[in-house]
């Protein structure tokens, strides 16, 4: 992952999350260090009230239950993005789910990014 990264920062590429992903890939354990080290070279967008209630919208037009949550609140970081954005994940399905209908918006799955 990481050399993914380096290669969309020299692609010229604003690489972000959500905060919301925090809290599925942290555990507070010695295997968090490969983690911080990626995070280093990501902008961490803050799960604000807006953000929450998109999220709550797109899992309703999405028709997916709350256990999307966190996903809902990384598509709802991607809406609230100007111009073209591509959301790298492993979940694609739900995804492409909660980002219908907004074109500007890509879903890939992470083994489909070079590395």
């Amino acid at each position: 992952m990481y050399v993914r990264l380096q290669a969309a920062h020299l692609d010229g590429r604003r690489v972000l999350t959500s905060a919301a992903i925090l809290a599925e890939t942290l555990r507070g354990a010695p295997r968090d260090a490969g983690m911080y080290r990626v995070l280093g070279g990501v902008v961490v967008e803050p799960v604000s009230r807006e953000i929450g209630e998109q999220a709550g919208k797109l899992i309703g037009a999405a028709g997916l239950a709350t256990d999307q949550a966190v996903d809902a609140m990384v598509a709802a970081t991607a809406v609230a993005q100007e111009g073209p954005v591509v959301i790298v994940t492993s979940d694609v399905p739900h995804l492409t789910a909660l980002t219908a209908g907004h074109e500007r918006i890509h879903v890939v799955h992470v083994d489909k990014i070079g590395a």
